[in-house]
C-alpha cells in the first residue's frame, strides 16, 4: 500500500510540474450557451489556487477550485460565486470529473445540471 501512494505522490509532484512550467488549455463547451456564452471557450493555466491549477479564460471568466472543494467558473478567481459549479471534491483536474456539472440560470436564480457541459484538455 505505502507503495502505491508512493507513485501517486510522484504521480501527482510530475502533473503539478508539468503544469507549472508549460501549462495546459482547457475547453468548455455544451448546451449551456444560451444561458452563460461568457463562461464556454478556451481556458488557459494561470497558476495553482488551492493545490490546484486556476486557468483564464474568455471574457475574464476564471476555471478554478474552490476552498471548500468543487470547481467554478466565474468572474472572478476566488470569488465564491459564479455561472458554471462542479461539487465533485476529489483530487481530479476539472477535465477529468465525468459529470456534474451545473450553470447558473440568472433569469429564474436557480442552478441546473447540463449533462451537455464538456471539459476537456486540448493541449
Amino acid at each position: 500500500m505505502a507503495r502505491v501512494l508512493s507513485t501517486a505522490g510522484l504521480l501527482f509532484c510530475f502533473l503539478l510540474l508539468k503544469l507549472s512550467e508549460g501549462g495546459e488549455i482547457i475547453e468548455i463547451f455544451g448546451e449551456t450557451k444560451p444561458s452563460q456564452p461568457n463562461a464556454l471557450g478556451i481556458y488557459k493555466y494561470y497558476q495553482l489556487w488551492h493545490g490546484q491549477p486556476a486557468y483564464y479564460g474568455p471574457y475574464g471568466s476564471w476555471l478554478y477550485s474552490l476552498a471548500r472543494g468543487g470547481w467554478l467558473v466565474g468572474p472572478q478567481l476566488g470569488i465564491p460565486t459564479g455561472f458554471i459549479h462542479n461539487t465533485d471534491q476529489s483530487p481530479l483536474c476539472p477535465y477529468e470529473i465525468p459529470g456534474g456539472w451545473m450553470y447558473f440560470n440568472a433569469h429564474a436564480g436557480l442552478w441546473y445540471v447540463d449533462t451537455t457541459l464538456v471539459l476537456r484538455c486540448i493541449s
